[in-house]
C-alpha cells in the first residue's frame, strides 16, 4: 500500500488525484474520457474552479487505482493505492502524457504547490 498524500480537505483530495494522474502519465483530457467526465472536468479540478464533489469522489478514486483510508480515529485520512489493476480505459493511457517534454516542470509544480500548502 503505498500513500499518495494526506487530506483534510477537497482541495488535499484534488492535488492527490493530480499527483496520481501525472505520475501516470496521463493527461487531463483523456482521464476526463476515460472516466466518463465532461470534457475540462479534471482542469477545473486542478485549477479550484471546480469543487469535488460526491459523484466525482468515488469516480476518480475507481479511475486512478486509489482509495481513502484511516487507520486509526486519530489518524489523518490517506489517499493510497489500491494495488489492483487500473480500469482497461485507463490503464490504455498510462505513458500517454509523457510524449510532452513539460511532464518534469508539472511534477516539480505540484510538488512545490503541495509544499506551500
Amino acid at each position: 500500500m503505498r500513500v499518495i498524500g494526506e487530506v483534510e480537505t477537497r482541495v488535499d483530495l484534488a492535488r492527490a488525484f493530480a499527483r496520481r494522474r501525472v505520475e501516470l502519465g496521463i493527461g487531463q483530457r483523456a482521464l476526463d474520457h476515460a472516466a466518463g467526465l465532461a470534457d475540462g472536468h479534471i482542469s477545473k479540478l486542478e485549477c479550484g474552479t471546480r469543487r469535488l464533489g460526491p459523484v466525482t469522489i468515488p469516480t476518480l478514486l475507481a479511475a486512478l487505482g486509489l482509495r481513502l483510508i484511516r487507520q486509526g480515529p486519530d489518524d489523518p485520512l490517506l489517499v493510497v493505492e489500491t494495488g489492483e489493476p487500473l480500469p482497461p480505459r485507463v490503464q490504455a493511457l498510462v505513458g500517454s502524457l509523457a510524449v510532452f517534454a513539460r511532464v518534469p516542470s508539472i511534477i516539480a509544480a505540484q510538488a512545490k504547490a503541495a509544499q506551500s500548502a
